[in-house]
């Protein structure tokens, strides 16, 4: 009686091999051939452009140097976009602090390079001509230079905490932010 051995072929299905797999160094080297192929394929895989999107890209990790002298620059776009730069009062401006790089979630997984924020509030009035409060803003600098001041609609809950967050920074007085407002 011939001896039938069965194998798992390309669709999956089990049935009897036919091809005279039936040695053992011939089952051995089938083996590790298929290993191979795995290792190669997953090798494969990890070394695609798919998967370098997870990696952070080379220099994302370098802010650049530490922006000095952000004063100025903050409040020229402070008086080119608020409704009354004039009316800015109880400025309270932070130590640049490094932003770590980091990756956008979602389609392109894009990644954001490392840069200086310097966080600031102030107290101005709205559009209604009141005072609104203290109000949290960021300032983002790149290769020593301004590039973006935002203040995040955040709410009035999230909008406190952010306040907080620059009560121990040091206070610049109203006559040295009026000054650089004429300027």
């Amino acid at each position: 009686m011939e001896r039938t051995e069965r194998c798992l072929p390309v669709g999956w299905t089990i049935r009897p091999c036919s091809s005279g797999f039936g040695d053992e160094a011939t089952l051995l080297n089938l083996a590790r051939s298929c290993r191979r192929a795995i290792a190669l394929s997953v090798l494969a895989l990890l070394t695609s452009p798919v998967a370098a999107q997870d990696q952070m890209p080379t220099g994302f990790d370098d802010p650049g140097p530490k922006p000095t002298d952000v004063l100025p620059p903050i409040v020229a776009n402070l008086r080119a976009t608020l409704r009354d730069p004039a009316s800015v009062r109880d400025f309270r401006l932070c130590e640049p602090e490094v932003s770590k790089p980091f990756r956008y979630p979602g389609v392109g997984n894009t990644w954001e390079r490392a840069h200086w924020t310097v966080r600031f509030s102030l107290n101005g009035r709205n559009g209604f001509g009141g005072y609104a409060g203290r109000q949290a803003f960021s300032a983002t600098y790149r290769d020593g230079k301004l590039t973006d001041v935002a203040s995040p609609n955040l709410g009035p809950d999230l909008n406190a905490k952010m306040v907080n967050l620059t009560n121990g920074c040091p206070s610049v007085s109203d006559a040295e932010i009026q000054r650089l407002l004429q300027q």
